[in-house]
């Protein structure tokens, strides 16, 4: 099943296609995330501040653009493989896990990097628990969990839409502020007020992504 599912994967990367809308979104994110936010905030006066910026934001950026990308599909040959119902929800539980393991990942490497250039312990760990959010946060299935025809599945779906936006926004929010604490010394070098405020951002973060986490679970039983 492993094998299926990291195969996908790549197949998705070589070959997904976009939408225009989906188009604008990432080649938006890309010099947005490269370009124009390391300018805007200073990143990039030094060559310290602009790798441990790079470091920590270049998988952010990845995560957010395989939502786009490669979203998590049911491959053609398991509907053709004579498959019961649960070896399929198998598969997609496996393939979301699988793009979260291999975003955070990263994201871990990339804590570990900014550690090199004047981040501090607490902040490394922070910037990738708040990466692992997103990354859960991240995951987007083809053909599910759209709608149903009836009142209750639409004020069903809108609940997902708004778990899922609000929990994005906050776990970007979050990425930048540890981003912007690395770039000065570190989680521990903030004021204590900071610090309490970034810890009530994370616990709300994490209740989304786990309610998130659990319309996903939803979505399978309903499409799969």
């Amino acid at each position: 099943m492993l094998r299926w599912v990291a195969r996908q994967y790549m197949t998705g990367l070589r070959g997904g296609s976009l939408e225009k809308n989906q188009r604008f979104v990432v080649f938006f994110w890309i010099p947005y995330l490269l370009i124009l936010m390391p300018a805007a905030s200073g990143a990039c006066d030094s060559v310290t501040e602009a790798c441990c910026y790079y470091a920590l934001a270049i998988p952010m950026g990845v995560c957010f653009c395989m939502m786009f990308i490669n979203p998590v599909r049911m491959p053609k040959l398991m509907y053709l493989c004579p498959l019961d119902q649960s070896m399929r929800r198998g598969y997609i539980r496996g393939a979301c896990w699988f793009r979260i393991a291999v975003h955070t990942g990263l994201a871990v490497i990339g804590a570990l990097i900014s550690l090199l250039f004047g981040n501090d312990w607490l902040g490394a760990l922070g910037s990738a628990f708040t990466a692992f959010l997103f990354s859960t946060l991240c995951i987007d299935m083809d053909g599910l969990g759209s709608p149903r025809n009836t009142a209750d599945g639409c004020v069903e779906h809108m609940g997902r839409t708004m778990v899922h936006f609000w929990g994005m926004v906050l776990a970007f929010i979050l990425e930048e502020i540890f981003i912007s604490a690395a770039q000065s010394g570190g989680l521990l070098a903030q004021a204590r007020w900071e610090q309490i405020v970034i810890s009530i951002m994370t616990a709300v973060t994490l209740l989304l992504s786990i309610r998130y986490m659990l319309y996903l679970r939803e979505m399978q039983e309903e499409k799969c």
